[in-house]
C-alpha cells in the first residue's frame, strides 16, 4: 500500500503531507473498502506497522478511530485473558 507524496492544493500550492496517523487511517480504510482486510481478519499491529513503515502509536490511534466508526472491533488476545 502506498500513498501519494503530496497533493496539490486548490491554489496550486503544495499541501502538507498527512500525519502518520492520517496516512495509516487512509491506508486501513482503503484496505477495508477494497476487501484486502475482510471482516474477521486479524490485524497484526507489529506486521502492519512494519508494512506501512510507521510506529505502532499512529497505527493504534487509527485503529481507535476505526473502532469508533464501527469498521473494526477489538478481540481479546491470549495475553489479555
Amino acid at each position: 500500500m502506498t500513498a501519494p507524496e503530496g497533493q496539490l492544493a486548490a491554489d496550486g500550492g503544495r499541501r502538507r503531507p498527512p500525519t502518520a496517523q492520517q496516512f495509516v487511517l487512509g491506508e486501513l480504510r482503503r484496505a477495508i473498502t477494497t476487501g484486502r482486510l475482510r471482516p474477521g481478519d486479524p490485524i497484526r499491529q507489529e506486521a502492519l506497522a512494519e508494512e506501512l513503515a510507521v510506529s505502532r502509536v499512529p497505527l493504534r490511534e487509527a485503529l481507535k478511530t476505526l473502532q469508533g466508526e464501527g469498521l473494526v472491533s477489538p478481540r481479546p488476545t491470549a495475553a489479555s485473558t
